[in-house]
């Protein structure tokens, strides 16, 4: 019994033994007396871009802002977020966008934006607002609840791409 209690040490001994060796294990060439350690840290390109979710307008001539900017970024150097307007009645030509009356579809009016310029976004610059008239009342001939959709299309993009 003695004899099997010695002989687990030892094996245990031997085992523990055979598992460090690895560790001091080096691998540097014979006759070199130096090595060296690379060190490196990735930080991945980050950034939220805030847009309002609705908005609610009174006819006449009060301007609404709308404000489009990002906050919590990391960017690259040189890099930026744009972000693009668009949408079905969204007119860029004449820079209106159609409300459309949702008890009578064959029923609009045009609110007028100051530009549909897209935003560049960037540390230097992180917010563009976006001023938003709404039409006047007597061009309104019906009573309704009028609604359009502003689409906002956000890509990252180099200096040089823009």
């Amino acid at each position: 019994m003695k004899k099997k209690g010695l002989v687990a040490m030892g094996l245990a001994g031997v085992m523990t033994i055979g598992m460090c060796v690895p560790v001091l294990a080096q691998d540097i060439s014979k006759g070199t007396d130096s090595g060296s350690l690379t060190i490196s840290l990735d930080q991945p390109v980050k950034y939220t871009v805030t847009i309002p979710a609705d908005m609610s307008i009174t006819a006449g001539n009060t301007i609404q802002e709308i404000t489009v900017g990002i906050k919590d970024y990391m960017l690259e150097l040189d890099k930026k977020v744009e972000v693009e307007l668009g949408g079905t009645g969204l007119d860029t030509t004449d820079n209106t966008l159609t409300l459309v009356d949702k008890g009578n579809s064959s029923s609009e009016i045009k609110a007028t934006l100051d530009t549909v310029e897209k935003a560049t976004l960037d540390s230097s610059n992180t917010s563009k607002i976006y001023k938003l008239t709404p039409p006047d009342e007597a061009s309104i001939t019906n009573a309704g609840h009028y609604s359009g959709t502003i689409n906002f299309t956000i890509k990252y993009t180099g200096a040089s791409d823009l």
